[in-house]
């Protein structure tokens, strides 16, 4: 199977992305005349694929998904979501991306085990165990301002976990 490449919108001459989910700067010169050699570029990032694309003296991030998915699929309608079919953010094979709706890339993410909830959500004050105890303190009869002080939380916060809107998956 060979690779096709398309030009980066809006990068024309200076940047191709491929089919195979690859970017790479094209052979040019830069504003000061001096010589840029054609390379594929190494993604970065700690989730999606990230590259920097240079124009105009200036650098602009952007998600090496969505530079495939625009350069083969077409301008991303609006309300929709670049989504993994295998849910492996960093397959951006053409034939792994489509367009879909938030709700059904939450289901994607879901069915394949990638949706961040719980403790694996950055930034979590909670653990799994902590949220087992306020439930089994409320309903020992515990208050929720007492819960609230016991942990350092604010009240809408308790009441949720409470009411389970939130942690949903913590049995």
């Amino acid at each position: 199977m060979s690779e096709e490449w398309r030009p980066v919108l809006c990068y024309e001459g200076m940047y191709a992305v491929s089919d195979l989910g690859r970017v790479r700067s094209l052979e040019r010169k830069n504003r000061r005349g001096y010589a840029i050699h054609e390379r594929i570029l190494s993604p970065g990032g700690s989730g999606h694929p990230i590259v920097f694309l240079y124009r105009n003296g200036e650098q602009e991030c952007h998600c090496v998904p969505h530079l495939v998915a625009r350069a083969f699929i077409g301008p991303r309608p609006s309300g929709l979501e670049v989504c993994h079919n295998d849910g492996n953010p960093h397959n951006n094979c053409l034939s792994n991306l489509r367009y879909d709706t938030p709700k059904n890339n939450i289901a994607d993410k879901r069915r394949h085990g990638t949706q961040q909830c719980g403790e694996r959500v950055v930034g979590s004050k909670l653990t799994e165990s902590q949220v087992r105890q306020i439930r089994l303190k409320h309903q020992g009869g515990e208050t929720q301002a007492s819960i609230c002080r016991q942990y350092g939380m604010a009240a809408p916060t308790i009441s949720a976990i409470v009411r389970r809107t939130t942690w949903r998956h913590v049995s």
